[in-house]
């Protein structure tokens, strides 16, 4: 992992992104599929071009190592948790505030503000949703997605048991004509996607729900640790529910963070204090 490794310290050199603080494994994969997607000869020709300052090696490489899979809906029982046992407990809230966070490209963000309307609670929630990919952050900006992509969105809404007076259709405008569908324009008011950078960057406030699922793990364990301690469980509200990945389970530091896991089967926690003593 050395060339990797100086690899990310070059392009933190030559860019306000620093990648260094991630898990080496899942970089060097990265960088593996940047070099043959790039047609470049092995990784030191790619250092050679950091180095020279070749700005749109540097743009493209950062743009490949904050890609993130995701999906409409990604893990449905996930999805039907939050809909049947953690969205009704915000009900009670004037004003809801949700933090989605490594949003990539939205599709998680829509996900949710249908669950949420589904409910009846969209209308006085804000959700803030947040990446360091700027081309994936235009994209959920946009809220519309290639027609190829219907199925997937269409599959996964009928596996949820949600209201049966709510129907896809009723969140989604088609367009034949531009092979897309987009989001209906009262989701997107209620998203307002930035960028923000996990590692580097401060809260952006007081959240009642924040998901944060598979980004975590592309963190080193002690970069984990401080990123849940110094800028995630701070921004949760007295009461507020954090979402995690399968593989994201702090199980072993709940009594160090003043949040607990909800006996769901599944990663989801609850702020349980409103003091934070990390010493």
């Amino acid at each position: 992992f050395l060339l990797s490794e100086l690899i990310l310290f070059t392009l933190q050199r030559r860019s306000d992104y620093d990648f260094t603080r991630y898990a080496i494994a899942a970089m060097d994969r990265r960088i593996e599929r940047f070099i043959k997607e790039q047609g470049l000869a092995d990784k030191k020709a790619l250092l050679e071009a950091l180095i020279e300052g070749d700005e749109q090696c540097i743009q493209s490489l950062i743009q490949t190592l904050t890609v993130t899979y995701t999906r409409f809906f990604r893990d449905t029982d996930y999805f039907q948790l939050l809909n049947d046992e953690v969205l009704p407990q915000l009900k009670a809230y004037p004003s809801i505030r949700v933090w989605c966070m490594a949003c990539s490209s939205g599709e998680e963000v829509y996900s949710l503000a249908v669950l949420l309307d589904g409910i009846g609670i969209l209308g006085k929630t804000r959700i803030i949703a947040t990446d360091i990919n700027t081309r994936a952050l235009a994209i959920a900006s946009n809220g519309a997605y290639e027609l190829s992509r219907l199925d997937e969105l269409k599959n996964s809404f009928r596996d949820l048991k949600l209201p049966a007076d709510k129907t896809l259709l009723d969140y989604i405008d088609i367009s034949e004509q531009h092979q897309q569908f987009q989001f209906s324009n009262k989701l997107r008011k209620a998203c307002k996607f930035t960028e923000h950078n996990l590692v580097l960057d401060g809260s952006l406030g007081s959240f009642h729900l924040i998901c944060c699922r598979n980004v975590l793990i592309y963190l080193k364990p002690e970069e984990q640790d401080r990123v849940t301690r110094e800028l995630i469980v701070p921004s949760l509200e007295l009461g507020g529910y954090l979402m995690l990945g399968e593989a994201e389970n702090l199980k072993t530091n709940e009594h160090l963070l003043d949040i607990t896991k909800l006996d769901l089967g599944r990663n989801i926690y609850r702020n349980s204090a409103g003091d934070y003593n990390f010493d």
